[in-house]
């Protein structure tokens, strides 16, 4: 699962986590790796280059796809019973121990670059949280990402177009 999280401030540390990224899924249903099917990578890989090539792949589908978005799990969740709240308040502290982790190197690197700046925060970082699930749900932080502000803006306002050209004519729209 990909997360996104905004941190506007590491003193104090202040963090927001967007409720909605990707989820990637593979072709193949997951089972614990042994000899005969270790080599399987539409079993054991996410990987987009690699589950395209499946028999099984499917393309842009939010309820079999191999790409879905959070809220589409989120539905899958409250669907078989589990507990949604608790299973992101386990996200939530995963996501902030991970960053309190480095909190001393951001805090020095934040003064390093902005040493008379006092008053409020001087910067923001949008990261990318990798984050995958065992089989009792609990949530493993596999790797973070630093995302450049201007691909996140670029691919935030190309979605909405084609979301918004998908719910009402966007002829329409312009001439209102």
């Amino acid at each position: 699962m990909r997360l996104y999280v905004l941190v506007t401030s590491c003193d104090p540390l202040r963090v927001f986590i967007f409720r909605d990224g990707l989820v990637r899924f593979t072709t193949m249903r997951y089972a614990e790796p042994n000899e005969n099917n270790i080599s399987n990578v539409y079993m054991h890989l996410t990987n987009y280059a690699v589950q395209k090539h499946s028999d099984a792949f499917v393309r842009d589908n939010e309820e079999e796809g191999t790409k879905r978005r959070i809220t589409t799990l989120n539905h899958w969740f409250k669907r078989k019973g589990f507990d949604l709240a608790k299973i992101w308040k386990c996200v939530d502290e995963v996501v902030v121990k991970t960053l309190l982790s480095s909190i001393a190197v951001l805090k020095h690197n934040y003064r390093t670059c902005f040493p008379n700046h006092n008053l409020t925060s001087a910067c923001f970082e949008i990261l990318g949280f990798d984050i995958m699930f065992d089989k009792k749900l609990k949530p493993y932080v596999l790797e973070v990402s630093y995302l450049s502000f201007h691909k996140v803006l670029y691919k935030c306002f190309a979605k909405a177009k084609r979301n918004l050209k998908k719910s009402q004519p966007y002829d329409q729209l312009l001439l209102e």
